[in-house]
């Protein structure tokens, strides 16, 4: 029997674990907000006052680094399949002598991935 998708157990993990963590956080949060504005209204304006801006620059910043992000991610999954092939396939490289080739490919798609991380 094969196992399962890779996404299907992500989400298994996410019901099982990341849904439960996410509803306790926010009735959490929830219920310290009622207790502060019901403490002092002023001081839980004061105390929540930070977070609008605080969301408002997370947001922004991770919609600027998301595209960044998929072309890191996007060039590590090609460097990660260039090496596997290379790998798997040596015995083929070596008869051929194209260690040379492989190297060069490697190395660009190496260049092409530091340059986004850097």
């Amino acid at each position: 029997m094969n196992p399962p998708p890779f996404s299907l157990q992500l989400q298994r993990r996410f019901l099982n674990t990341g849904f439960n963590a996410f509803l306790q956080l926010f009735i959490m949060l929830l219920f310290n907000v009622v207790v502060l504005f019901t403490v002092s209204w002023q001081l839980a304006l004061v105390g929540l006052g930070p977070m609008i801006p605080i969301a408002l620059s997370s947001l922004w910043y991770h919609r600027r680094v998301e595209p960044r992000y998929k072309a890191v991610r996007k060039t590590l999954g090609e460097l990660t399949a260039r090496l596997e092939n290379s790998i798997s396939g040596i015995l083929v490289v070596k008869s051929f002598t194209a260690e040379k080739l492989e190297v060069e490919k490697v190395a660009s798609i190496s260049k092409e991935y530091e340059c986004l991380t850097f």
